[in-house]
């Protein structure tokens, strides 16, 4: 009887939308050689839409999204942008919308950020490794 109420209880659990006993912290991705160490949510919001547009050092910022069906990105939105992961962002006074380099895979967002230099990306931790810099993000590593 015991058991049976135990494996009730974590079904139950795993049937609530948006638990996930599995779910991997979402680190923010640079350039190794980007100076940035760290950075707060609200300044990390403000590079997704559009609000800031250039690093400290003038150099144009390019954002990486990964593909509107990811579970990443609906995090992402879910936790820094407050929004739906299909949200569009327009530049200021205009109707174009913020343009983001949209990569398939987290494999492939790091490998494009490592490549280039004005790039911040988001994956899970777990995808992390010494080809990329991850920010510290409000004093921690994930994504609050």
């Amino acid at each position: 009887m015991k058991k049976c109420l135990i494996l009730f209880f974590l079904i139950s659990i795993l049937a609530i939308p948006g638990v996930s006993l599995g779910e991997d912290g979402l680190v923010v991705i640079i350039h190794p050689s980007n100076p940035m160490q760290t950075i707060n949510k609200s300044k990390l919001a403000a590079f997704y839409r559009g609000e800031e547009i250039y690093w400290p050092n003038g150099e144009r910022i390019v954002l990486v999204n990964l593909s509107l069906n990811s579970e990443a990105r609906e995090m992402f939105y879910r936790k820094v942008l407050k929004t739906s992961p299909a949200t569009k962002y327009f530049i200021k006074g205009t109707m174009a919308p913020i343009r983001t380099i949209v990569q398939k895979s987290e494999a492939a967002v790091k490998l494009f950020v490592s490549n280039m230099p004005q790039a911040i990306g988001y994956i899970l931790e777990k995808e992390v490794d010494d080809s990329v810099k991850v920010l510290m993000i409000d004093g921690g590593k994930n994504i609050p």
